[in-house]
């Protein structure tokens, strides 16, 4: 069933209603992010930037490099997680 993402004015705007998800638009934009306000003053997104990648091109890059995903773990229970780990093996 295909849904027509809506805004929701308790998010201003800023994020999209998926099907009783919230998606945030940033989080699709693929490549480097040009410098945000909410980027802390000299902290680690001000001194590097910012780039995304998404999931499935991060996980096609271990196949495509013939490379065998063996285990994966977020190791921290943050309500978001930020760090994701991998273990692979060449095919």
């Amino acid at each position: 069933m295909t849904q027509t993402p809506k805004t929701t004015a308790r998010y201003d705007g800023l994020a999209e209603w998926y099907d009783e998800r919230i998606v945030h638009r940033t989080y699709r934009t693929v490549g480097w992010h040009p410098p945000a306000p909410w980027w802390g003053e000299g902290g680690i997104r001000e001194r590097l930037g910012m780039r995304h990648v998404p999931l499935a091109d991060l996980l096609n890059a271990f196949a495509d490099a013939g490379l065998t995903i063996t285990r994966t773990v977020e190791p921290r229970t943050d309500p978001v997680p930020w760090v994701l780990a991998l273990r692979a093996e060449r095919r």
